[in-house]
């Protein structure tokens, strides 16, 4: 089924502010810890610490330290806005997929 026209509009309307984007592909591509980050990314720190840094400025995620066993851990968590922002696509994809079943009865 090809989506509604209101459908479409909703998800490019999410899709199309470009912090949205560069969150979204933040949390589909990476786990929110930084060690782990570095290692999957393959990339140098300061590439990646750059984009954590913009994505913290625009408060889409937050950073704490966690002691963990004499070691102090820097973690990122998503914020509440990262979270309204997921929710929305949840809500309109799951609105297309319900239509999309009732449709093919």
């Amino acid at each position: 089924m090809i989506p509604t026209k209101k459908i479409m509009y909703q998800i490019f309307s999410i899709l199309s502010n470009e912090d949205n984007i560069r969150v979204l592909n933040f949390l589909l591509d990476t786990p929110l810890k930084i060690n782990d980050l570095i290692k999957k990314m393959n990339e140098p720190f300061n590439k990646i610490q750059k984009q954590l840094d913009i994505l913290e400025k625009n408060h889409f995620i937050k950073k704490r330290f966690v002691e963990n066993k004499h070691v102090r851990n820097l973690e990122y968590f998503i914020t509440e806005r990262t979270a309204v922002l997921l929710e929305k696509l949840n809500l309109i994809l799951n609105q297309y997929i319900s239509q999309s079943k009732s449709n093919e009865n």
